[in-house]
């Protein structure tokens, strides 16, 4: 027998067990929206009427079992009384899953999270497939909320109250292995077992027994886990600022609560925490960054070689070329290779060769738990010094040194080998596009793909566009970097691109307050204090001193710097001719010692507002000077750019979504700063037009 109600399936099998499969009908992953929600309700009503020996709870789509609730429609509660009835909704089918009469488990592949997650821990039983990738959390905090579905119980049952909380606050996602030990998940298998399993658990249940660690936490009576509230509160301190993110705080008081009640009071209580904190500014700020991130993953799904056919990113990137093994080159190689797609790394010195091939080894081991894993990918990583694998690469990737003249030689020498169908892509990160594309003979197929250091944690990739790029190469480009797990940002060929054009304003008054005497943990703890996630001089200091100083020659040549800047720019030489480049030497604006700074004052050092006015002043006003050059298209590139690119405070929403609350003071500050320091805080022509665009919206 077979019935449907719209997103789920219900079917029950010769053994009377139900399979429920959940399909959503309004995009291509499974999202718990208020329709989906009420849907499951009216099917688990048909359930409660006919009891079924078993359930079996999965996913339809190839592409996971359920990625939470729809945030997207986020923006729909109006009110308190919408946001308790989503929660109210969510509770329900939650409370009645879990109380049908018979066994219940989930079947879970793929993606895990929120309240998918909630919805597979009403089950009896979690079985998952073997999968290396982190899936199955409860990252709500992310978005500036906690659990609402219930989860805050179930997972305190499963997990145990401590593990569970530290999961939550960190919002950290698992991998199927790691949530099994955890308690979480009762079995993992590879895929082609996980039916079986399951039948197992419908007959025999689960013969798993909870670790020493979670029966320990289970037989801790309330006021002594109560005692580590304390200890808690500290370690989170050290992650993130309470004025910045209620919600982690909000989920500690929440669990302080919780601990010692009835479970009916329990799940009363986390209601009642998250609807306040669905309407609070910072959560509807990370929400908008959750769409931001969404809408540059979109341009990955382009329509491109085919116009009536999407295609993915591996049936047109197949095959890769890097030429330089630097940091930047040979961790664009590992990363490729990492992804799925064959690489050739072509590096004339074989010790660079080496270096690279090391730090894919530590990626790939950090990445993937098994050796055969490990093995494979690294097979994928091939060195070539002479360079034979461009003739038969997709895309060419040159991450050589930051020389005009170097790279249009290698561009004119690679021209002569590949076909004319390869992508050529320059990883420069200053050089504007037209002058590296003189002199090629395809220029139609050359572009931009900044990556940001380190390529492995930094999710953005700018792609940019030189004047005789044609589209087909731009959505081929775009689709690969969406292959590869990043997210691409289309920006228009211009001095320092978007983002280190405006990190560059903010780090030259950075090294401006240091060179006129202000302590340089005062500057950082500005910018920390702000919301961001390093301060200007600790992030110089990683980024090298010798890159930067080069950035700023260049941002010279083409803008013009002022006067205080070169200042800037002339000591930072005199730091380099002493050998101290920041990180990499253990000496630069801070000393260092295995990479960590010997004291760079955090939490200890006193707020300098001014400090923090001039160094925001500056990003604001180079933000819209960006707007005015349309070096991106609108200001969600712009902020997605920013928040991803360099970890712009993102409970503000990015720089330009801020000034739309900010804009009058900010504007008063640099007009003042004009008067007093000069040029390099004349407010840019993009404010007339921000003041315009802000009162036509009005």
């Amino acid at each position: 027998m077979t019935s449907s109600e719209q997103h789920w399936w219900l079917e029950r099998d010769e053994q009377g067990v139900a399979w429920l499969a959940f399909d959503y009908q309004k995009g291509g992953v499974n999202v718990l929206s208020h329709d989906a929600l009420q849907s499951l309700s009216q099917v688990l009503g048909q359930i409660e009427q006919d009891c079924p020996s078993g359930l079996v709870l999965y996913s339809k789509k190839s592409a996971g079992f359920i990625m939470g609730a729809d945030v997207k429609s986020f923006d729909q509660l109006k009110t308190q009384k919408d946001a308790l009835d989503l929660i109210n909704l969510g509770h329900d089918v939650c409370n009645r899953l879990e109380a049908i009469p018979c066994r219940k488990v989930a079947m879970i592949h793929g993606t895990c999270l929120g309240g998918g997650l909630e919805l597979a821990l009403a089950c009896d039983f979690l079985v998952a497939c073997e999968d290396e990738q982190r899936t199955i959390g409860l990252p709500e905090v992310k978005l500036g909320i906690h659990p609402g579905f219930g989860g805050t119980v179930r997972l305190m049952e499963r997990a145990g109250e401590i593990s569970a909380l530290q999961l939550m606050l960190e919002g950290r996602a698992l991998t199927p292995r790691q949530a099994m030990k955890m308690g979480i998940v009762d079995a993992v298998v590879p895929e082609r077992q996980l039916k079986n399993t399951v039948r197992r658990l419908l007959v025999n249940g689960s013969s798993v027994k909870p670790s020493l660690f979670l029966r320990l936490q289970r037989s801790l009576p309330p006021f002594l886990l109560g005692m580590a509230t304390g200890w808690i509160r500290r370690q989170l301190a050290r992650r993130v600022r309470k004025e910045h993110y209620p919600a982690p705080y909000k989920l500690l008081n929440l669990w302080k609560q919780q601990l010692g009640q009835e479970r009916n009071r329990q799940l009363e209580l986390e209601k009642a925490s998250i609807a306040e904190l669905f309407f609070d500014e910072t959560s509807r700020n990370l929400v908008r960054v959750f769409k931001l991130r969404s809408q540059l993953s979109a341009l990955g799904h382009r329509r491109s070689v085919s116009k009536d056919q999407k295609i993915d990113a591996a049936s047109v990137i197949g095959r890769v070329h890097v030429v330089g093994a630097g940091v930047m080159g040979g961790d664009i190689a590992a990363w490729c290779a990492l992804k799925g797609l064959q690489v050739s790394l072509q590096d004339m010195s074989m010790e660079q060769l080496g270096r690279a091939r090391k730090r894919a080894w530590d990626l790939v081991k950090r990445q993937v738990r098994s050796t055969a894993g490990q093995n494979e990918i690294m097979d994928r990583l091939i060195h070539d010094p002479e360079g034979y694998g461009a003739a038969k690469a997709d895309l060419i990737i040159e991450a050589v040194i930051e020389d005009e003249d170097v790279k249009k030689t290698l561009y004119q020498q690679l021209e002569e080998r590949i076909p004319a169908t390869t992508l050529i892509a320059t990883n420069t990160s200053s050089i504007p596009l037209e002058d590296l594309s003189e002199g090629l003979q395809h220029p139609e197929r050359f572009l931009g793909l900044h990556y940001f250091n380190p390529v492995a944690k930094m999710p953005l990739v700018e792609v940019i566009a030189a004047p005789r790029t044609v589209d087909e190469a731009l959505e081929r480009a775009y689709a690969f970097v969406k292959g590869t797990g990043k997210l691409p940002l289309p920006v228009k060929s211009s001095v320092g691109f978007l983002v280190n054009r405006i990190l560059m304003a903010y780090l030259g008054e950075a090294m401006i307050l240091v060179d006129e005497g202000v302590p340089a943990q005062e500057v950082d703890e500005a910018a920390l204090h702000f919301g961001m996630p390093m301060g200007p001089i600790a992030l110089a200091d990683k980024v090298g001193l010798d890159i930067c100083h080069h950035v700023l020659k260049v941002f010279d040549e083409q803008l013009h710097l002022d006067a205080m800047t070169l200042k800037a720019a002339s000591g930072l030489g005199e730091k380099i001719k002493k050998g101290h480049l920041g990180v990499k030497t253990g000496q630069g604006y801070y000393s260092y010692k295995k990479g960590r700074p010997i004291d760079a004052g955090r939490g200890r050092t006193p707020l300098n507002q001014q400090a923090q006015t001039r160094l925001f002043a500056r990003l604001y006003n180079e933000c819209l000077h960006c707007m005015e050059e349309k070096v991106v298209s609108d200001a969600d590139f712009l902020d997605a750019g920013m928040i991803f690119g360099t970890g712009f405070a993102p409970f503000r929403g990015g720089p330009m979504h801020d000034l739309k609350k900010r804009h009058q003071q900010v504007y008063a500050d640099l007009q003042a700063l004009h008067q007093r320091y000069g040029e390099r805080f004349a407010p840019s022509p993009g404010w007339q037009t921000f003041f315009h665009t802000d009162q036509t919206m009005r």
